[in-house]
């Protein structure tokens, strides 16, 4: 497939929302919710696609991060080329809160081995949850458990 081709079949998954390009194509399920596109025959992120087609190559050891936040932009004035390590601190810049809202506090934070960081409430109430799972049908109405029936 020729480049043009390429670039409008691309475009064609995308819708622009105020400055950002917000892929509207295929993401990648889980919990991080990047576009997904293919290049060379291969599946990546399209936010990488993006680069390769209007910046150019990657550099050895560089990722492709969003300075504007959104994981579904492709606009590649939203894109820069950083390492692993500035992607990270990046990112904990950017987040102020965990997935469910709790704020990133020094208290609140727990850093793993690897560096990534967990918010202590939700490894709380994690832990509560699979060490009480009985707890709730103890406290049923009629008194009753599920396997009891």
């Amino acid at each position: 497939m020729n480049r043009q081709v390429y670039e409008e079949r691309f475009l064609s998954k995308v819708q622009i929302v105020n400055a950002c390009w917000i892929w509207t194509g295929a993401t990648g399920g889980g919990r991080y919710g990047y576009g997904q596109a293919q290049w060379q025959g291969y599946r990546t992120g399209a936010h990488r696609v993006s680069w390769l087609l209007w910046r150019g190559e990657l550099e050895e050891g560089q990722e492709v991060d969003h300075t504007c936040g959104n994981r579904l932009c492709v606009n590649p004035d939203h894109l820069q080329l950083v390492t692993h390590a500035q992607n990270k601190q990046l990112e904990a810049d950017r987040n102020l809160t965990c997935r469910r809202g709790h704020q990133w506090t020094e208290e609140n934070t727990y850093l793993t081995p690897r560096g990534d960081r967990q918010c202590r409430a939700c490894i709380r109430h994690r832990i509560k949850g699979y060490r009480y799972p009985q707890k709730q049908i103890l406290d049923h109405p009629k008194g009753s458990t599920e396997s009891s029936r």
